[in-house]
């Protein structure tokens, strides 16, 4: 009887917990963006939906943010950090 209870106490502890945690957007519309944490130690990946339709107006989106700083204060932007973006191509 013990052995039941705890298998059906794991079963619930896990349905409980898989519904916690970051939302994750999905479309074709969704790009992944890539900032620095304060560390320097680690890179982590923020979904960020482009509202551009044409590939130059989602490029310049999505550049622009990379030029932004984050919402969340523990992220910095890679082209805030001193780098310069030299060219880029379609």
């Amino acid at each position: 009887m013990k052995k039941i209870r705890f298998v059906l106490l794991a079963l619930f502890t896990c349905l409980f917990l898989s519904g916690c945690g970051e939302e994750e957007l999905q479309g074709e519309n969704v790009y992944n963006i890539y900032y620095v944490n304060n560390a320097e130690t680690k890179v982590e990946a923020r979904q960020y939906p482009v509202t551009g339709s044409d590939e130059a107006g989602i490029l310049r989106e999505l550049i622009a943010c990379l030029s932004a700083v984050p919402h969340k204060l523990e992220y910095k932007a890679p082209l805030a950090m001193g780098f310069e973006l030299q060219d880029y191509s379609l």
